[in-house]
């Protein structure tokens, strides 16, 4: 899926060699752009760049855990089947 609006990112970080970005649209003129950067810059530390920055912030809120039972066999899926246009029609009611 392509985004909506044109954008380019703003590379904020205060470390050289590391890339803190956060992305704006293109709609402001270069004068507003300035403003941008300078404004995210002065306030970089109110932006957490990864999960261990967010403090009081509980992980299940954003881990992804996918359950697995140990006792069960895995299959691998017939790839023909995923091929849309492949698979039998349905049958009408």
């Amino acid at each position: 899926m392509a985004n909506i609006f044109n954008i380019i990112p703003i590379n904020v970080s205060k470390n050289n060699g590391v890339i803190e970005n956060i992305i704006i649209k293109l709609d402001y003129s270069p004068k507003e752009y300035q403003v941008y950067t300078t404004l995210f810059k002065e306030y970089h530390d109110t932006f957490s760049w990864s999960y261990e920055e967010m403090l009081g912030v509980d992980p299940w809120i954003f881990e992804h855990k996918i359950k697995t039972y140990e006792n069960l066999k895995l299959v691998q899926q017939n790839s023909d089947q995923l091929i849309l246009g492949r698979h039998p029609p349905l049958k009408k009611r």
